[in-house]
């Protein structure tokens, strides 16, 4: 289970003896830094209400490393202080923990003054809703409904990152994360005995990388032993290169006709990020990257699918030579 923890700075008091109004504050949490600057009195509070820390985590409790300093600005000398804690939250719910940052006066007259500013946060650690498309028969791909105004493909992939935004029963409501629909909003029907086509473990493995040599129409894949007989066509080839892989973003009607002998016929990736190039599986090709063996294309779909570079784009690289 996935969990992001959030920590935000809520309330600033002033206690103490009166070392000015002008204070400047600087938090660091987990080696995040985030500064503010406001006036204030003794006796007075303040509520920021400023983010300071935005993670996410597989932990359901957190331990984060927190220090902060305060300046009182004076034009003639600053009075400063600091202080440090750990701040520990867990998935229970909303807690607080407080930082108390002690200032001693350092100016003429002020050197027996002492005031202390009272740092309030508060931390939440919640399920991300992070799922993930599970693999759905008999293509991999999930029949989906747009729930915002752009007109997009109807299906999403196999292994497709998403979050979560409610569910109401009939429908599970998302965003999709990764790919070329990245950022839209869709929904899904739950199964018929309520259980969801969305998972929570993650399918998601590192970069792939294939290497295809026109001269000898084989296709590999780095770290493992297969070859695989692939084509391009020789009066509009491939560039030679390194080119990005694409995650899939719609099925391809051009590979309906091969789904008798591979279920996953009509999924593409696409080479580089523009342009009609693609790996594919069939028996002709016009400029792409075609497996002859078609037979085979699953076998290769399932071993690249769920790759995934870190781009939020790509399933890795093809190096062609």
């Amino acid at each position: 289970m996935k969990y992001e923890a959030r920590v935000t700075l809520t309330r600033v008091e002033y206690h103490g003896d009166n070392l000015g109004s002008n204070i400047r504050i600087r938090v660091t949490v987990s080696g995040r830094s985030s500064s503010l600057r406001f006036r204030i009195k003794p006796g007075e509070s303040r509520a920021p209400n400023q983010l300071v820390y935005d993670e996410r985590t597989d932990a359901n409790e957190v331990s984060l490393s927190s220090s902060a300093s305060a300046t009182e600005a004076d034009p003639v000398h600053d009075d400063t202080g600091s202080a440090s804690a750990m701040l520990r939250f867990d998935a229970s719910g909303t807690q607080d923990a407080v930082l108390d940052i002690p200032i001693q006066g350092d100016r003429k007259g002020d050197k027996s003054k002492r005031a202390i500013l009272i740092l309030t946060f508060s931390g939440v650690l919640r399920e991300t809703g992070e799922r993930f498309v599970s693999l759905v028969q008999p293509e991999g791909w999930l029949k989906i409904k747009s729930e915002d105004s752009r007109s997009y493909p109807n299906v999403i992939p196999f292994g497709l990152r998403v979050t979560i935004t409610s569910n109401d029963g009939v429908r599970e409501f998302f965003t999709i994360e990764e790919g070329q629909l990245r950022g839209n909003k869709a929904s899904v029907a739950l199964k018929a005995d309520g259980t969801s086509f969305l998972q929570e473990d993650n399918p998601q493995t590192g970069a792939v990388t294939l290497r295809f040599s026109k001269r000898d129409e084989i296709l590999t894949i780095d770290g493992r032993e297969e070859r695989y007989w692939a084509v391009t066509d020789p009066d509009n080839p491939i560039p030679s290169g390194t080119h990005d892989l694409e995650l899939p973003y719609e099925l391809h009607r051009y590979g309906a006709s091969y789904r008798q002998q591979a279920a996953f016929a009509r999924t593409w990736f696409r080479v580089g990020h523009s342009g009609d190039r693609f790996l594919h599986a069939g028996s002709v090709s016009l400029g792409c990257v075609t497996v002859r063996q078609v037979e085979r294309w699953d076998e290769i779909c399932g071993l690249i699918i769920t790759a995934r570079k870190g781009d939020l784009k790509s399933i890795g690289q093809i190096i062609v030579t």
